[in-house]
C-alpha cells in the first residue's frame, strides 16, 4: 500500500511531491508534516504544486498552500510557500480564507515577483 494510502495527512500533498520524491522533496515533505501535527498545527485548505523560473534563474520547485493556523481562540488565514530547491518558507498573513484563495489563485509570476519585493509578511529559513 502506497504510504499517502496510509496517511490521510500526506494525501494531501500535490501528486509531485508522492511520485518519485528526491531528497530535497522528502526533506520538505518530513518538514510539512511536523507543522500539521503537534499542539497547534497548521490546518491545510488547499495544495499546489508550482514551478517557476525568475528572469535568469534556473527553474525551481514550490508547494503553495493555503492553511488555516490556530492562535488562541481564533486563527490566522495563510498563504505559504514552501521551497523545495532552495531552503526554507516564506508567507503571507490574510485577513480571511477568501482573501489568501485569491492569491493562491494568481499566476506564479505575480506571486513570486511579490515575494522577490518583500511583500512576503515572513520568511523561515531551515537548516539543510
Amino acid at each position: 500500500m502506497p504510504q499517502s494510502a496510509q496517511n490521510p495527512l500526506l494525501a494531501r500533498l500535490p501528486s509531485q511531491c508522492l511520485v518519485n520524491p528526491d531528497a530535497n522533496v522528502r526533506t520538505f515533505t518530513d518538514w510539512w508534516l511536523r507543522m500539521h501535527r503537534g499542539r497547534r498545527p497548521l490546518v491545510a485548505e488547499r495544495l499546489r504544486f508550482v514551478e517557476w523560473r525568475g528572469a535568469g534563474q534556473a527553474s525551481q520547485r514550490f508547494v503553495w498552500e493555503v492553511c488555516r493556523w490556530p492562535s488562541g481562540d481564533s486563527a490566522q488565514w495563510m498563504f505559504v510557500c514552501w521551497l523545495l530547491d532552495e531552503v526554507g518558507m516564506w508567507w503571507k498573513v490574510f485577513p480571511s480564507k477568501q482573501a489568501a484563495l485569491a492569491y493562491f489563485r494568481q499566476a506564479p509570476d505575480v506571486v513570486m515577483a511579490r515575494k522577490s519585493s518583500s511583500h512576503a509578511d515572513g520568511v523561515e529559513m531551515r537548516a539543510s
